[in-house]
């Protein structure tokens, strides 16, 4: 192979590496047929067990810490849309825009 040359760091291969190449082919197609084979059920249940999978039948369940980051992750979406609003040193003209999200939620009695 002398495409790319230097420029993408190609080399010419010996008969040997042609030869290993070719066999990993050839070797790829049978294998992933077999692969095929394998049944998913067994399979998925031996990841739900090792934990590599979640249980799909199981409602996922918020712990307390993942609280704690959406109200985070939900202050730190407040400054960024109030910085969002800012152009040019000047705030947008409307005074509903002056108040971040969670203040006209406070306002109107909804909590997070």
């Amino acid at each position: 192979m002398f495409v790319g040359g230097a420029a993408f760091s190609v080399a010419k291969m010996s008969g040997r590496s042609w030869g290993v190449s070719i066999a990993l082919g050839f070797v790829s197609l049978p294998l992933g047929y077999l692969i095929r084979l394998i049944p998913n059920g067994p399979i998925e249940k031996m990841f739900i067990k090792l934990r590599l999978m979640n249980d799909p039948n199981v409602l996922p369940v918020i712990s307390p810490e993942k609280e704690q980051w959406n109200q985070a992750i939900d202050t730190v979406r407040d400054n960024l849309s109030t910085f969002a609003n800012i152009r040019g040193a000047r705030m947008r003209s409307s005074s509903f825009v002056r108040k971040s999200r969670s203040a006209r939620l406070q306002e109107a009695g909804i909590q997070l």
